[in-house]
């Protein structure tokens, strides 16, 4: 599903779990074939099997479908009487780049025939700038002078139109069709011009499909790479830090996280591992949702203080922003790590470093486990196998270093601490145990 589908969606996360259950629509999806029985079962049987559990199992199958899937959601949004909230995610304005085109979807009032037409093609300028934004912004003065095939549409056209223009034969300039040079057409000659204008179609059409497919692309790794360079300023990440217990006792995150998905702060997969987390507590759903949010740019802080407000929480919204902060930068905890020697940075950590190296690590090391790429399975059975948080934490660093031998490293280890800003570290410990590794 293209990504303007997706946020149509997420911007109305919060109405659309609030108002639907997925068990009046799955049949429909069932009855359109894009979902399975197997995925009725795993919708209608989720464990607890609540409305809020079935929505959430449900949006996250529907926006991994093709665009197909978000016209069905809003007609059998119809069909079980929430016509408000098909209107409303339809009506939702959402800001997209020019590296996404919108392909033509066939509308309440297209004719059968307009129907069976192939999907339009984008905009030259778009095709041939491949979703470049500078690009765009040049206008129909740009040419790409590399481009040698079938001259490409100047404006939304019909790609069927497009081939008998292409292919129509030369007039003179009174109008009238140039004589013959005395060659009679074959029949096999109007065979081999249909061949090369199905062709040149086909062409045309996977060139479109393969430029929208890269614009995705790009869109999204430019999003991504935005999200992980902007950091929340180190002062707001203090004033929920200095808040902590109380933030932990009064709040429970699955309250907030439809929240967070509409405002493009968490999306999907983010709200799944926190209301996924095992086993699944307040706690535990807090100490995620706050790992989370520490990685997030200032808005991020923004959106958790509204969203406090929002679920009655105003007094502690209020007594996170008035808390009082050092504005003096912080000391790096890391600093000391320059002055290691770079082979020992760098060569992979032993048995006798990770069972120090377990020592620093405090509550919440199941952050520092799952940011070092463990399953929530291995850090199940790191909890159960082993009774004190030390054997714990050992036996998470010592999976690790076997899933990555070459990049289970001092320095890496450094890195993921870094990262986990709400887990408790002793550095003096890191510190330490690192001068001992020479």
């Amino acid at each position: 599903m293209r990504p303007e589908l997706q946020r149509k969606i997420t911007k109305n996360m919060v109405d659309i779990k609030r108002d639907m259950d997925a068990k009046d629509l799955v049949d429909r999806f069932l009855q359109e074939g894009l979902l399975g029985i197997p995925d009725e079962e795993a919708i209608n049987s989720y464990n607890p099997n609540t409305a809020e559990n079935r929505n959430q199992c449900f949006l996250r199958k529907l926006m991994k479908k093709e665009d197909r899937a978000y016209d069905v959601f809003l007609q059998a949004l119809r069909n079980v009487g929430l016509d408000h909230l098909a209107d409303q995610i339809d009506s939702t304005q959402v800001a997209m780049g020019p590296a996404l085109n919108k392909p033509l979807r066939p509308s309440s009032s297209d004719t059968s025939e307009n129907r069976s037409t192939p999907t339009s093609l984008s905009p030259a300028s778009d095709i041939q700038s491949g979703g470049s934004q500078e690009m765009a912004q040049k206008g129909n003065g740009y040419q790409q002078n590399t481009y040698n095939g079938p001259p490409l549409p100047t404006a939304m056209v019909n790609p069927l139109e497009l081939m008998s223009e292409t292919d129509s034969e030369p007039k003179s300039s009174s109008g009238a069709k140039p004589e013959s040079q005395g060659l009679s057409k074959r029949p096999g000659d109007r065979i081999d011009e249909d061949f090369s204008r199905k062709l040149k179609l086909l062409y045309l059409t996977l060139l479109n499909e393969l430029f929208l497919e890269i614009q995705k692309l790009v869109s999204v790794k430019k999003e991504k790479f935005i999200k992980s360079t902007y950091k929340m300023r180190e002062e707001l990440q203090r004033k929920i830090k200095k808040n902590i217990i109380d933030i932990k006792k009064d709040m429970d995150a699955k309250d907030l996280v439809d929240h967070f998905v509409q405002e493009d702060v968490f999306d999907l997969p983010d709200d799944e591992e926190i209301n996924g987390f095992n086993p699944n507590t307040a706690e535990n759903r807090n100490k995620c949702f706050l790992a989370k949010l520490l990685k997030k740019d200032d808005r991020a802080y923004d959106v958790f203080l509204q969203t406090l407000h929002l679920v009655g929480l105003a007094h502690l919204a209020e007594q996170i922003e008035n808390t009082e902060v050092a504005t003096a930068p912080v000391v790096d905890p890391t600093s000391w790590l320059a002055q290691i020697a770079e082979h020992i940075r760098k060569r992979r950590l032993t048995e006798r470093d990770l069972s120090r190296l377990a020592q620093s690590i405090g509550t919440d090391w199941e952050l520092v486990a799952s940011e070092m790429n463990l399953t929530r399975v291995e850090i199940d059975h790191c909890r159960m196998e082993n009774s004190t948080t030390t054997m714990q934490v050992y036996s998470a660093l010592y999976k690790w270093r076997n899933k990555v031998p070459g990049g289970a490293t001092l320095e890496k280890f450094v890195d993921i601490l870094m990262h986990c800003q709400s887990t408790t570290i002793d550095w003096d410990i890191v510190k330490k145990t690192a001068q001992q590794m020479g």
